[in-house]
């Protein structure tokens, strides 16, 4: 009933954007990318420098140097490695980048900058989509310390986002948005043409992606797709060019919700999206995605995930397996041990145990 409730209803906003100047703010990078923004000159948050509107930048430390830049800088937010991320927060202040205001800003001296998810470089695959966005990051500066301007403008989101009755984030957007991915899709399109064969049903896999102990279940799923004839693809051994080629020329695309689903905006309208649940929540960005590309989307629960117990149901860890809601929309009965039977169940309900969380939080374990 609440995906219901999110996918019958528009997301889009009809208001235009504009900007605001700060004088003397700082810009703060963050250890956790979800405490890095921005701090006007009396150290509050400014929300349209946060990480999303639900967050706030954190406070600078009373033993940290900060240093003293002159001039404008302009703040386009955090460029991320995360792919969901890259195609959603990355890009909901480029907008500004092909505004004449923010021309006119560059001809005065103004320089564009950004942070990195918690102070780590691009990774080669989020540099190529950056490119294809339309950003010349050798013309753009990272802030790696906490760095006050003479002044910081900081665009409006075209991406919005707030929290549901239900406490899930919910997401809104504007036409801004949209243009940008009409423009990215454009420039996708004129890219040199791969030579790859195009298949009309695909299932886009995870499994070949090391989830560190998070996601347990996949190759079941797979399994069931790829007996009804979708040929299975690991958009991580592809290029950003072949991956768009691929989901542009298919008619339905199944794979599990999360960042690699986010995908599915490369899709042509009416595209049949079948989207696996593997947890609880509802994914507002998924919803965004899904109303952009105008996709005709089916949901199916297939997983036993916990209620969470530290960080929430959208972090994991995950079980999928078959379930009911599965059978049914493949019309029939799928053999399969039950649970009890798999060890991945009871070493996934280990992993759900509130000590875990609190030891990989401590000591940094590489679980999340």
């Amino acid at each position: 009933e609440e995906i219901k409730k999110e996918t019958c209803a528009s997301h889009k906003l009809g208001k235009d954007l504009s900007f605001s100047i700060y004088d003397n703010a700082i810009i703060v990078p963050s250890g956790r990318f979800l405490y890095a923004g921005v701090l006007d000159n009396q150290g509050n948050s400014i929300s349209a420098g946060a990480f999303n509107e639900l967050f706030k930048a954190r406070s600078v430390n009373q033993s940290e140097i900060v240093e003293r830049r002159n001039g404008i800088a302009i703040y386009i937010g955090i460029l991320h490695n995360v792919w969901g991320h890259c195609l959603t927060d990355s890009l909901k202040k480029v907008w500004f980048l092909h505004d004449k205001r923010c021309k006119h800003l560059l001809l005065e001296g103004a320089k564009i900058v950004y942070l990195l998810p918690d102070n780590e470089d691009l990774k080669p695959y989020a540099k190529h989509f950056y490119e294809i966005v339309g950003l010349n990051l050798s013309d753009l500066e990272a802030v790696k310390v906490a760095t006050q301007f003479d002044k910081i403008v900081i665009p409006d989101n075209s991406l919005i986002c707030e929290r549901s009755d239900t406490k899930e984030w919910t997401f809104t957007y504007t036409q801004h948005f949209v243009n940008l991915w009409l423009n990215i899709k454009a420039n996708l399109n004129s890219c040199e043409k791969v030579n790859l064969p195009s298949y009309k049903k695909v299932y886009l896999t995870r499994t070949g992606v090391n989830t560190q102990g998070r996601e347990y279940g996949e190759k079941l799923i797979e399994r069931v797709f790829e007996k009804k004839g979708f040929k299975v693809i690991s958009p991580e051994k592809l290029s950003l060019e072949e991956q768009f080629y691929i989901l542009s020329h298919c008619e339905e695309v199944a794979v599990t919700e999360g960042s690699v689903s986010h995908s599915a905006i490369f899709c042509n309208p009416k595209t049949r999206l079948i989207l696996v649940r593997k947890s609880n929540y509802v994914n507002g960005y998924q919803t965004i995605i899904n109303e952009i590309a105008d996709l005709n989307v089916v949901y199916i629960d297939a997983h036993c995930s916990l209620p969470e117990v530290q960080y929430g149901a959208m972090y994991g860890p995950f079980y999928m397996c078959i379930t009911p809601e599965l059978e049914r929309f493949v019309g029939h009965r799928i053999p399969h041990l039950p649970l009890w039977m798999r060890p991945s169940w009871w070493w996934y309900r280990f992993h759900n145990r509130k000590i875990v969380h609190w030891l990989v939080r401590v000591f940094k374990l590489p679980y999340f």
